[in-house]
């Protein structure tokens, strides 16, 4: 399985991604839009889970809110965890099909948490 990670900073990006990977979990990782949506693409059979910030900087204003309709449309029910650091966003999420939403600054803890209980939520999904 392959976790897609979509973060525009450069250094939260590497460090989420080594953890990820320290963990036992293949990663890519991009920063913009443009980079999620071809990466969604391209490994769209491999890809078991995505995690982006809601607010990246992208030249065509897209958000993390676009590369999750875009992933969601080409992969129907593939797990999301969204980040932001504005707590607002989370009231989007309700009722959002399979995903958490994670406050950032949050311990690499949570977000093992967060990745093991939408992955799990999503195998007793299929499994019913």
């Amino acid at each position: 399985m392959l976790v897609a990670l979509v973060e525009d900073d450069p250094m939260i990006n590497g460090v989420l991604a080594e953890c990820l990977e320290d963990a036992g979990y293949r990663t890519e990782t991009v920063q913009t839009a443009g980079e999620a949506f071809d990466l969604i693409e391209r490994r769209k059979a491999d890809l078991g889970l995505l995690i982006t910030d809601i607010r990246i900087h992208s030249a065509d204003n897209k958000t993390g809110w676009d590369v999750a309709d875009f992933a969601r449309r080409h992969i129907p029910g593939l797990p999301i965890i969204y980040m932001s650091g504005d707590s607002a966003f989370h009231r989007r999420t309700n009722g959002l099909p399979n995903s958490v939403f994670l406050t950032k600054p949050f311990r690499v803890s949570e977000l093992l948490a967060c990745l093991r209980e939408v992955l799990n939520r999503g195998s007793k999904d299929d499994a019913a």
